[in-house]
């Protein structure tokens, strides 16, 4: 859930246990616990007896984009946010569990990928992507982009020096 105007620090996880009677863009007032579960801020809708989210309008969700340095900078100003990192990533490793390491081609920052939204299978070793699409969180000690879509079309790439000799023996 983010704060409008939507910005570093704006947005919190809620939890509730079951799927949501809220929709991507409806505008809700939340009452529940707040509290820190495994290092991530949380409201908890669980445990007051007087918990809710209750809806009072929709609105456009915030489009938030980031790059890998903005995000490297403060990871915690943009937990629980849903973000576009803004950078060309590729795939440096490819880890147990549904994880992932992708590094920018602009800065070489890493960032490390879930594929809590995002069917993994289709991770390749040397992906290349021109941004990525999902949300901040704290995970198992660490930050993590819980990945929901990216941009494989036309990547991000870093110039070649490379003369025509060179480069037509490439074709021959």
């Amino acid at each position: 859930m983010t704060e409008l105007p939507a910005g570093p620090y704006t947005a919190i996880w809620v939890y509730q246990g079951a799927t949501p009677a809220v929709h991507v863009g409806d505008v809700v007032t939340v009452k529940g616990l707040v509290r820190d579960n495994a290092g991530r801020s949380e409201i908890n809708l669980l445990y007051q007896a007087d918990a809710a989210a209750v809806v009072t309008s929709t609105t456009t969700p915030p489009a938030l984009f980031v790059t890998t340095v903005e995000l490297a900078a403060d990871y915690e100003a943009w937990e629980s946010h849903v973000l576009t990192i803004t950078d060309g990533m590729i795939v440096q490793d490819l880890m147990f569990g549904g994880f992932w390491l992708a590094s920018s081609v602009e800065s070489q920052l890493p960032v490390l990928f879930n594929d809590y939204f995002f069917d993994y299978a289709t991770v390749e070793l040397g992906d290349c992507y021109n941004n990525a699409f999902g949300m901040v969180t704290w995970y198992k000690n660490q930050w993590v982009f819980k990945v929901m879509s990216v941009e494989a079309v036309d990547c991000t790439v870093g110039n070649e020096g490379l003369s025509f000799g060179a480069m037509k023996r490439l074709f021959r």
